[in-house]
């Protein structure tokens, strides 16, 4: 374990006027151009939502930011990359903000999966370096500094902050629950028989990932609620969250729903092995028969041989693929970005899975980095669930159950930059795992 010292800084509560002040300015020089205008609105009201909360960035993080580039496919600002610009303004605002705040900063402590992300990137800049495409080998680099390095760094600054770590999952569900009131309203007036996608850039896959996710952070808030109603009114929300999900069609995150549900179960500590076993097993399968009455085009899907199948057949031609490639270049890969596959209609730049692609593209020392990457989350959370209890527990146990669900996403779609949540749930777990328990003592390091 590798520890940082921060000096003792004071509370510097007039920055946010400073910044609020900024941009009030900056609205009353843009009001004329209307799509400027509605983005420094945003900025505007975004400042005291993250003063009070700077929590929330981390929050839009857990859904994928799927919100945000909804939002924008909407409202055309005639800026670049606004949803990026909103989140790292969010995120890095509210941790910035915190940090200020806060009088006395404890030690930050850099575990096992801060220092493997590193590795990893350095090891992506070597690839780099003999890529035979470097515009996405650049992209993979920018995006996985972007994205994967500061989301499994953020975390750390909430460090015995267990509220803030808990407000987290809360934020998450309610911007789950927006998506999905937005979903559900644009699928009702969309055709059955077209896949449904919120807005153009939005890929049916992410949307589904998105509220997967949320929908796993809501056990949070269903846990800290303490009268039936608002939990019965919790849980009347979820249609709205499985509804566009079957209208997306996509199977990977539904069935990694259900998986990551009877992890969930498994994992807590009050019930016996057999009854986890026996009620595991029927949430699954009770699931499962929910997926087929539910929907038929993903039942179709599901049952269709895997050869016929374009999606699923163009995924195993690509791993395969990937498989070659890591066997004819073991050692240092073909370089990072280079995986390329021209199939009709649909060309494969990455292998649509993470494993294959570091493989593959970075070699065997990039298979054994992100597999120690894993283990050792993993590994980590386990004793930070063993170790704890009560209200540390859960949160270890429903951070380890993101962990798993983004892992398993990860299998089936997206690049190594395009599945932060993987990162992002590993540095929560390793937040909690450093974080003081209930009795006091602090959990040893991994």
């Amino acid at each position: 374990m590798i520890t940082l010292q921060k000096n003792t800084l004071k509370p510097i509560r007039d920055i946010n006027v400073l910044l609020l002040t900024f941009e009030l300015l900056f609205l009353f020089i843009l009001f004329k151009n209307t799509n400027f205008s509605v983005f420094f609105i945003l900025l505007f009201f975004s400042f005291p939502l993250i003063y009070r909360f700077p929590e929330f960035g981390l929050a839009i993080a857990v859904t994928g930011r799927i919100i945000l580039h909804v939002l924008f496919d909407y409202i055309i600002v005639g800026l670049p990359f606004p949803a990026l610009v909103i989140y790292l303004i969010i995120s890095i605002g509210g941790a910035l903000l915190f940090v200020l705040q806060k009088p006395v900063l404890s030690s930050i402590s850099i575990k096992a999966p801060q220092i493997i992300t590193l590795l990893l990137f350095l090891l992506l800049l070597f690839g780099a370096t003999f890529t035979t495409n470097p515009a996405y080998a650049s992209q993979k680099l920018f995006f996985y500094f972007l994205f994967n390095i500061l989301l499994v760094f953020l975390p750390l600054v909430f460090v015995n902050e267990i509220i803030r770590i808990g407000n987290i999952f809360i934020f998450a569900y309610f911007i789950g629950l927006l998506l999905g009131i937005v979903s559900t309203y644009l699928a009702l007036h969309s055709p059955n028989y077209l896949r449904f996608q919120p807005s153009e850039n939005v890929n049916p896959i992410w949307l589904s990932s998105s509220l997967g996710a949320s929908l796993l952070a809501s056990i949070y808030l269903l846990q800290k609620l303490k009268r039936r109603f608002p939990k019965i009114l919790v849980v009347s929300t979820y249609p709205l969250f499985i509804y566009p999900m079957l209208r997306s069609w996509s199977r990977g995150p539904l069935l990694g729903l259900f998986l990551s549900l009877f992890l969930f179960y498994f994992l807590q500590p009050n019930t016996s092995k057999r009854q986890k076993i026996i009620a595991g097993s029927v949430v699954f399968i009770a699931s499962i028969a929910f997926l087929f009455f539910t929907s038929n085009q993903i039942v179709a899907r599901l049952r269709m041989p895997l050869s016929q199948e374009m999606s699923a057949a163009f995924r195993i031609l690509a791993w395969i693929e990937s498989l070659h490639l890591f066997k004819a270049n073991p050692l240092f890969g073909i370089g990072t970005g280079s995986f390329f596959i021209n199939f009709p209609f649909a060309p494969f730049i990455y292998p649509h899975n993470i494993f294959l692609e570091i493989a593959c593209e970075n070699g065997v020392a990039g298979l054994l980095l992100l597999f120690s990457f894993t283990f050792l989350t993993i590994k980590m959370a386990i004793r930070t669930i063993r170790f704890s209890s009560g209200k540390m527990a859960q949160l270890a146990i429903i951070a380890l159950v993101l962990f798993f669900y983004a892992l398993w996403n990860s299998l089936l779609s997206g690049d190594i930059s395009t599945n932060e949540n993987l990162w992002l749930t590993a540095g929560i777990l390793t937040s909690l795992s450093i974080s003081k328990r209930v009795s006091g003592k602090t959990l040893d390091s991994t």
